[in-house]
């Protein structure tokens, strides 16, 4: 944000979409750099080397150190950052609760009502009718039989190759 130029930003695959987390802030008045970082835990031992967290470290030290570093004024104007989407304050709006769902039924006394017991009982009902299926098909009123399966084979049955040793040191 003005006067600061933002110089690195997260980014589209991460949240805050498009957020800036580094940015530099020269004052040309009194000659001082400042480097605002979001989070110093980046220049940590344990995220140094990852993510080529030592490039920008090298790239913070030496444009506050030295004046070989020069910005972009283009792109330092007119940075590719998204407008910051604020959150609802949830602590305040969970002190203000208001009622989105409607009341359930009160359960029975006897809660086994509620239980489908028709879903696990064997309907026979239409038996005679298929059976008698069987007698106008000529079909035999018999148990159904496994039928074996045959599983086919991906590749051919191994042959192995036979043949002499050649080693040189043998042919004498």
């Amino acid at each position: 944000m003005k006067p600061a130029v933002a110089v690195l930003s997260t980014g589209s695959v991460c949240f805050p979409l498009n957020r800036p987390i580094l940015a530099f802030y020269h004052s040309k008045n009194q000659g001082g750099k400042l480097a605002v970082l979001g989070s110093c835990h980046m220049f940590s031992d344990q995220y140094l080397d990852k993510e080529e967290n030592i490039k920008i470290m090298d790239v913070v030290f030496q444009w506050l150190t030295t004046g070989d570093i020069h910005l972009n004024q283009i792109d330092a104007e007119d940075p590719e950052i998204s407008d910051y989407m604020m959150l609802p304050d949830t602590a305040t709006l969970s002190e203000r609760l208001r009622v989105c769902l409607q009341e359930g039924d009160e359960n029975p006394r006897d809660f086994t009502t509620l239980f489908d017991l028709s879903i696990y009982q064997l309907d026979t009902t239409s038996l005679p009718k298929v059976i008698k299926a069987h007698e106008q098909l000529n079909v035999k009123h018999e148990p159904l039989q496994l039928i074996q399966p045959q599983f086919e084979t991906p590749l051919p049955a191994l042959q192995p190759a036979v043949s002499r040793c050649a080693y040189p040191y043998l042919a004498n």
